[in-house]
């Protein structure tokens, strides 16, 4: 699973060298903790306390502190992702008005049908970053994200990513090192490691930063909701020491086996 970056603005064919594959039971369906013959997965994520509203494109927005995305997954019948789009309504400080941003991001795959990695693409087509996946063995793989310079002749490497995968495929742990467009300068290091349930859905999320500025934060997800097929429709996001709510994701699903 591709990891969708904050330079990636929160979400390409490039050939590499790839030393392993993944798993032939390795489904990005299982890593993302879905269930069942999934096409489609669609959320609304919010976060702070949230009014739900509609624009004039039908598109969920939110009243309130923090921002709010809608963003699509598109899985083939294997179970591999496809594609990602991201809709981000941007509310003008001049009109007041909501104006939505389309982000695409597109992958890459190789003979086999596995993904060596993506392309990022802004609302008007034109490509802002890529990335590559290269699998060390059937439960880690590195992801590396890169930008462009205004120029759009330098390819540069802003982000590394190094994953680790629990014996059934769920994603348990990931590195992240960012690093300065300009100078290649580390920016930021961190760890998250992710607790998962019985049921194969995210419990905990603890981010352990490192570097010069240590320090820590966890999110504690509760499943108030599931849909008929038991994935997640309506989960909240809370701290780890009060009642605060961190936000909340709204989930709908299609499935290739359902009309």
């Amino acid at each position: 699973m591709v990891r969708i970056t904050f330079f990636l603005l929160s979400i390409f064919s490039l050939p590499i060298a790839v030393q392993a594959q993944p798993s032939p039971h390795h489904s990005d369906v299982a890593e993302y903790g879905f269930h069942g013959a999934v096409r489609t997965v669609t959320q609304h994520r919010f976060y702070g306390d949230s009014v739900l509203l509609k624009d004039s494109a039908n598109i969920m927005i939110r009243a309130g502190r923090g921002y709010e995305y809608k963003r699509v997954y598109h899985f083939n019948p294997k179970g591999t992702i496809d594609s990602v789009v991201t809709h981000y309504p941007y509310i003008s400080p001049v009109s007041k008005e909501v104006v939505p941003i389309v982000n695409f991001m597109v992958y890459t795959k190789d003979q086999s049908g596995y993904n060596t990695g993506f392309k990022f693409y802004t609302g008007n087509k034109e490509l802002h970053d890529d990335g590559e996946l290269e699998w060390k063995d059937s439960l880690h793989y590195v992801q590396r994200n890169y930008q462009f310079t205004v120029e759009g002749k330098k390819r540069t490497l802003v982000e590394e990513t190094k994953f680790t995968l629990t014996p059934s495929f769920r994603e348990l742990s990931y590195e992240v090192k960012t690093f300065g467009i300009l100078n290649s300068k580390e920016l930021s290091h961190y760890i998250v490691k992710n607790s998962i349930d019985s049921n194969g859905f995210l419990a905990k999320k603890r981010v352990e930063y490192l570097g010069n500025d240590p320090g820590w934060d966890e999110t504690i997800y509760r499943i108030n909701q599931v849909d008929r097929h038991g994935n997640p429709a309506e989960t909240v996001m809370k701290g780890p020491y009060t009642n605060y709510i961190k936000g909340f994701i709204l989930s709908e699903y299609t499935y290739y086996d359902e009309k």
